[in-house]
């Protein structure tokens, strides 16, 4: 029961994003890595449950298109409580804002940028989750 509590609370500390300016060109490595780490590898990655990883640049410039489709329906990602009532630990809910930026970097053309800027990204492990 214990580490189930510290999984969650650590993938909580996973998602904390800091604010960001909007920038006429978000890039991957600077506004959209951070997104996608935090809010879909958890399920995309190698053994998860998403049925291809998004683990790096080139895994996610193959789906940026569906990425983009999928965020604005709000199809992904999945998360079944209704937005207002409450926030939980873990919860995977993407702001508008966020999802206005995937859509303007899939428009713009999925530009790598810098891969310096990429923010170190939580460990995940197939059996616990975290490590």
């Amino acid at each position: 029961m214990l580490s189930a509590f510290i999984a969650l609370l650590s993938i909580a500390a996973c998602s904390d994003q800091p604010a960001q300016k909007t920038p006429a060109t978000p890039t991957f490595s600077e506004h959209i890595a951070p997104i996608i780490f935090a809010n879909c590898v958890p399920c995309h990655r190698p053994e998860g449950s998403g049925p291809f990883p998004f683990t790096s640049y080139d895994e996610v410039n193959d789906h940026a298109g569906q990425i983009a489709e999928v965020t604005a329906s709000r199809f992904m990602p999945p998360w079944q409580p209704s937005p207002g009532y409450g926030h939980f630990v873990g919860e995977r809910l993407l702001t508008d804002a966020q999802i206005d930026l995937i859509a303007r970097w899939v428009e713009s053309g999925a530009p790598a940028g810098d891969p310096r800027q990429e923010r170190p990204r939580c460990h995940l492990s197939h059996r616990q989750g975290l490590r």
